[in-house]
């Protein structure tokens, strides 16, 4: 336990748990990803998956209460550490220039972050934790994605996720060590990554808005 104090005191120490926390999410978002894909097997797959994962309440639970310590301590120590960088920095330059290996996903990160952490608590309202009132998920998918206004904000917040991810799949592995010759490597994987779950997840409510009938 004090091993663990003495790591989350430093700041590099900060940076690799930031770093484990996201890879955590990054693995979540691959799972619900799969899971979100039987939407195009049409409303029978979909209520399927849907209701497999009701029947492991106790599982479903615990996994839930994880990725939320998960989230917690990820979005915690990002905080503390943009603090820290300000604090360190109180005189901002009026104009700064892109420096080398800036991207625009490592520079929108103060951004991005932020508002997936408001997006995430948007979507827990209003799928997870809403009364469904004995509907099944699939209609209630079906219902919000026919507002134009639904879709556009669930596929431009996907871009948001993809921003985020791109620059933080390749600066966690560096964080954690990997070699500097393997950046560019990293980059182009977190860049493919990143691409995946912005079209694929951006595609689904498109798909339901442009296919009236396919969660019906």
């Amino acid at each position: 336990m004090n091993r663990l104090w003495l790591i989350a005191k430093s700041s590099i120490g900060k940076k690799e748990l930031m770093a484990l926390t996201g890879f955590c999410l990054i693995m979540f978002l691959a799972v619900h990803l799969f899971g979100n894909l039987n939407i195009f097997r049409g409303t029978e797959a979909f209520n399927w998956y849907a209701h497999k994962l009701h029947s492991l309440p106790l599982f479903v639970k615990l996994f839930e209460l994880g990725l939320l310590a998960i989230g917690a301590i990820h979005v915690f120590f990002a905080t503390v550490l943009v603090l820290q960088n300000l604090m360190a920095r109180p005189h901002r330059y009026n104009f700064k220039k892109w420096e080398g290996g800036r991207s625009f996903g490592s520079w929108s990160m103060l951004v991005t972050g932020p508002y997936i952490l408001l997006f995430v608590i948007f979507h827990l309202l209003h799928f997870t934790l809403m009364d469904k009132g004995g509907r099944n998920i699939s209609s209630i998918v079906a219902e919000r994605f026919q507002d134009p206004v639904w879709v556009a904000f669930y596929a431009i917040s996907m871009v948001f996720v993809g921003l985020h991810v791109s620059h933080g799949f390749w600066s966690g592995f560096q964080t954690l060590g990997v070699e500097n010759e393997r950046r560019g490597e990293l980059r182009s994987l977190g860049l493919l990554v990143s691409l995946v779950f912005a079209v694929t997840f951006g595609a689904i409510p498109v798909v339901v808005y442009g296919i009236s009938n396919l969660l019906q």
